[in-house]
């Protein structure tokens, strides 16, 4: 009886915390990571020990080139740019660590509540979407288009890919489910429906590399592989069943045609391969006209540069940056739909090199895990996977507005599968 009582109440908590979480996500990224920081010494005064995280030193190697970059090119950059740089790099460096410390306070063998806490946090922000969906319903009817449709969804969070797939395959690994049948079927629906209505091919992409891995990982040997064929034809084979209904029947599906376009020049859109002068090249593909950009820039760099970066402040000159809402006046934009020459830029080879690094030696770790816990090892390795699949595809993680959640999830396993490999040395 006493058991589920503190069951109950820890699972109050749990409610509590995630919604935080995602209330921080939400607000301004200044004020969330000031209130992150506040946590951090809050916790750290309370237990009187201050927690070293060497896994952060990457990242923390990554930061400090771009520091040295701006001050030795410090005539050059202005110090608005820098200052904005600063707060991209050094933001997911606080959340991670914040989210290690709560693994080592925290010092359970039970790790149920962090996967409650990513289901939650994901499903608040999944429920969050579809609410602006239902809001604005007279907006969404009125221009049927699924670029409309996106614009009315809000953002979407990898979390809640990553809270979609903890929800699916925790019982698969572990026998019985999370929440409650009748919780858990819910939570499966909104997931379900949040993902569909987003049109977001990077959604979807992340969703198959974690499910792929998640099935890798399983501890049904015997099945997984059959498993993995049989998703793929039946994938395969529903797709192309769509696309066969969707040529005959497109004049009913318009509203999805641009998707579709999408879809079938994704890899032209993220090329550097193409007409420049045109205008409306540089409109359809604008991630490649940016990597294209970058490209030029950093041919302009000494060998030195390349290596170690321009520094925080950079700004990459992009012509028609207006399409992204960035003045032209302001001579280039800072970020870049692709990380990697964000950094290279910034932090240059030496830069790109330690973030891969960081993530390369988590799955590692992750790896090496996996016969202790497979569940939370693939958890830690599907994140640094989809975490590097997105730094091509889409900024990464050095930004105002990545998942807090997620880098929370991250820290939390770091520390999980450190604490759970030194049990056994």
């Amino acid at each position: 009886m006493n058991l589920e009582r503190e069951n109950t109440s820890s699972d109050k908590i749990l409610v509590i915390f995630s919604i935080l979480a995602f209330v921080v996500s939400q607000v301004d990224f200044i004020v969330g990571i000031t209130l992150v920081g506040l946590c951090i010494i809050i916790v750290t005064l309370f237990n009187k020990k201050i927690v070293l995280n060497f896994s952060l030193t990457p990242l923390v190697i990554v930061f400090t080139i771009g520091i040295m970059g701006a001050l030795i090119n410090v005539n050059s950059p202005s110090f608005y740019n820098i200052t904005k740089d600063i707060s991209y790099f050094i933001r997911p460096i606080i959340i991670i660590y914040f989210g290690y410390i709560m693994g080592f306070y925290h010092a359970t063998e039970d790790e149920i509540a962090i996967y409650k806490f990513i289901v939650i946090c994901s499903i608040l922000g999944a429920a969050m979407n579809l609410l602006n969906i239902i809001v604005n319903v007279q907006s969404v009817v009125t221009n049927f288009s699924f670029l409309n449709i996106r614009k009315v969804l809000g953002p979407s969070d990898d979390i809640m890919v990553l809270g979609f797939i903890v929800l699916i395959f925790y019982k698969k690994y572990y026998g019985k489910n999370l929440f409650s049948d009748r919780i858990s079927k819910l939570f499966l629906m909104i997931f379900t429906i949040n993902i569909l209505i987003s049109f977001s091919r990077t959604r979807i992409l992340s969703f198959c590399l974690m499910a792929i891995l998640f099935l890798l990982i399983s501890p049904k040997k015997k099945i997984k592989m059959k498993t993995i064929i049989t998703s793929l034809s039946v994938f395969f084979s529903l797709a192309g069943i769509l696309l066969l209904f969707y040529s005959s029947m497109a004049q009913y599906f318009s509203f999805i045609d641009p998707f579709i376009d999408k879809i079938e020049h994704s890899l032209t859109e993220i090329s550097a391969q193409s007409d420049w002068n045109d205008y409306t090249e540089i409109v359809h593909n604008w991630r490649g006209y940016e990597i294209y950009s970058a490209k030029y820039l950093l041919s302009s760099f000494t060998a030195v540069t390349k290596i170690f970066g321009a520094g925080f402040g950079t700004l990459i000159p992009v012509s028609h940056s207006d399409l992204v809402g960035v003045p032209l006046s302001d001579g280039g934009i800072i970020l870049l739909h692709n990380g990697y020459y964000t950094m290279l830029i910034k932090t240059g080879i030496f830069g790109v090199a330690s973030y891969i690094t960081f993530f390369g030696l988590l799955i590692i770790k992750g790896f090496r895990c996996i016969r202790t816990n497979r569940f939370y090892s693939a958890i830690l390795i599907a994140i640094c996977m989809d975490i590097l699949m997105n730094s091509y595809t889409t900024t990464g993680i050095f930004k105002s507005i990545y998942s807090f959640e997620m880098l929370i999830a991250l820290g939390y396993m770091v520390w999980k599968v450190e604490h759970e490999n030194n049990k056994c040395i």
